[in-house]
């Protein structure tokens, strides 16, 4: 049995902070590896192996946001990915079955009042 594996799903710039802090405290506490995922949900009309910089550009960046979040505020090293899909649940499902994560951290939407 391998080393103890949490991911943590970003979706947004806005839930970033509070999600990679409550997923660094988690792995921290169970010693374990840390890996963030962005799924970009491509629409149907775009082909998922479009070559267009402007589909991943937003996804990397907040991938590589989170990377320094986690190292600076928490000294925690974090993995990151980028994956294109057309449905963001599944792909996240489907990733963390891959790789074998115990742990999963994902935020949900809210509406505003």
């Amino acid at each position: 049995m391998g080393k103890t594996k949490v991911l943590v799903a970003l979706r947004d710039i806005q839930s970033l902070e509070s999600l990679v802090t409550l997923a660094c405290q988690i792995s921290s506490g169970m010693e374990a590896e840390l890996g963030a995922l962005h799924v970009a949900e491509i629409p149907m009309a775009t082909p998922i192996e479009a070559d267009d910089e402007v589909l991943d550009r937003p996804g990397r960046e907040m991938l590589e946001y989170a990377r320094k979040y986690a190292a600076e505020h928490f000294s925690r090293p974090l993995t990151t990915k980028l994956l294109r899909a057309r449905q963001a649940g599944e792909a996240l499902v489907g990733e963390a079955s891959d790789q074998g994560i115990d742990t999963i951290v994902v935020g949900h939407h809210r509406p505003h009042t």
